[in-house]
């Protein structure tokens, strides 16, 4: 597999793990959740609750003189959610990026196109901007190696 398709199969291979659950029936304040891959959507008005998924700034290992490459792809989920409620706003932001983040980890190898995903960090979720809007996030790392080809 060449490394352009190895990367995109690893993203398309994230999403469809993240859209698997219904986060509706897992807390009412997550119905109408909006999903968005990468940073930015393009023509959408996007409100909470929203989820976006998307890649870090790739680090990559390699030993001297080989032509292989050892890959860590950051993969970042990052939950958001409005709700009066204190307690209840940061309970759902935790519950919608806690499952989304479990659901990757369900394929570690993500298709056989990686050889392992691990956590790598979690912010708890609070208050952001206003005493209404509350915000969480996971980091994963996929890691894999690569050949170089020449």
């Amino acid at each position: 597999m060449l490394l352009y398709e190895k990367l995109i199969t690893i993203e398309q291979s994230v999403m469809d793990l993240v859209k698997q659950p219904d986060y509706g029936d897992i807390d009412n304040a997550l119905k109408r959740l909006t999903i968005v891959q990468g940073r930015k959507a393009r023509g959408k008005n996007l409100k909470p609750p929203l989820l976006a998924v998307y890649f870090g700034n790739i680090n990559i290992d390699h030993n001297d003189m080989s032509h292989y490459e050892k890959w860590n792809v950051p993969i970042f989920i990052i939950g958001l959610v409005v709700d009066k409620d204190p307690q209840l706003g940061r309970i759902a932001t935790t519950k919608l990026v806690c499952t989304a983040r479990e659901h990757i980890l369900i394929d570690r190898g993500l298709k056989n196109t990686v050889s392992d995903i691990k956590g790598q960090s979690f912010t708890p979720a609070d208050e952001r901007n206003d005493e209404t809007l509350f915000g969480a996030g996971a980091e994963l790392v996929a890691r894999f190696t690569h050949k170089v080809k020449i």
